[in-house]
């Protein structure tokens, strides 16, 4: 398995120096106590997928070829998702109910193996009001408090909780989750943690700057804790420091 990216040397370079101004700007943020303080746990091959805001980190060893993927929160890129499915031949199911999402999808070619359900991810089973903060042109989020101003847009969206969704689509284990939900992540962290050992691997982008104080910051902490309660383990943590890839228990003592 090797990056494709670094065949290009320039393309290479430019992100070497973007990774070195993002790690110098997360370590000022952790000094200034607004980032949390995260290591690697794990060590193990790892693969930057897709481009740009859509670039993932993920433990390739630990992806089952052909295996199921839930991919929460589209936005407009899926670039991950169809990385992951050139490269690994997976199942993958994308959420988002959100209208931008919705109808950027719809004028999109999508490849066999992906997806689509217009439902969102969260603690309970139902709808939800999503709001669109004014600085954002895409990314909707549905946990209050996120929107200290007047939201540029609102919409209501159908939810499920992650157990449901398991058994509405009849999946038993998933290779890889990921979790783009701006913030709603801290509300389905505790049954992300409690379905451990269904999960494989990983990936969530924590939102605690969206709200900007120290009390999100310990939202993430928190969420961290649960989650390693629960039998996840730190295999990456990105540049920016927002976006952090674990393990499952079963696939960090293999």
């Amino acid at each position: 398995m090797r990056n494709r990216d670094l065949d290009r040397p320039s393309r290479y370079r430019r992100r070497v120096t973007v990774d070195l101004r993002a790690r110098l700007l997360r370590d000022l943020r952790r000094l200034g106590g607004w980032e949390p303080w995260v290591f690697r746990e794990l060590r193990c091959p790892r693969v930057r997928l897709g481009s740009g805001d859509g670039t993932w980190t993920v433990a390739f060893r630990s992806i089952a070829r052909g295996g199921v993927v839930y991919s929460v929160g589209v936005g407009k890129d899926i670039t991950f998702d169809r990385a992951l499915i050139r490269e690994f031949g997976v199942e993958l199911h994308a959420f988002d109910p959100t209208p931008i999402s919705v109808e950027w999808l719809a004028g999109q070619s999508l490849p066999a193996n992906f997806h689509f359900h217009p439902v969102g991810l969260a603690d309970r089973d139902g709808e939800v009001l999503f709001e669109l903060p004014r600085h954002h042109e895409v990314s909707f989020t549905c946990r209050p408090g996120m929107v200290l101003e007047q939201p540029k847009r609102t919409c209501v969206g159908e939810v499920r909780r992650l157990a449901t969704l398991l058994k509405e689509l009849g999946h038993s284990r998933l290779t890889l989750l990921k979790l783009d939900i701006e913030g709603a992540e801290y509300d389905v962290i505790k049954d992300v943690a409690a379905a451990a050992d269904r999960i494989d691997q990983l990936l969530v982008e924590f939102h605690h700057r969206m709200a900007g104080t120290r009390d999100a910051v310990e939202l993430t902490r928190d969420a961290l804790r649960r989650l390693r309660a629960g039998g996840f383990r730190v295999f990456d943590v990105s540049p920016r420091g927002f976006e952090i890839g674990l393990l499952g228990p079963r696939a960090s003592q293999s």
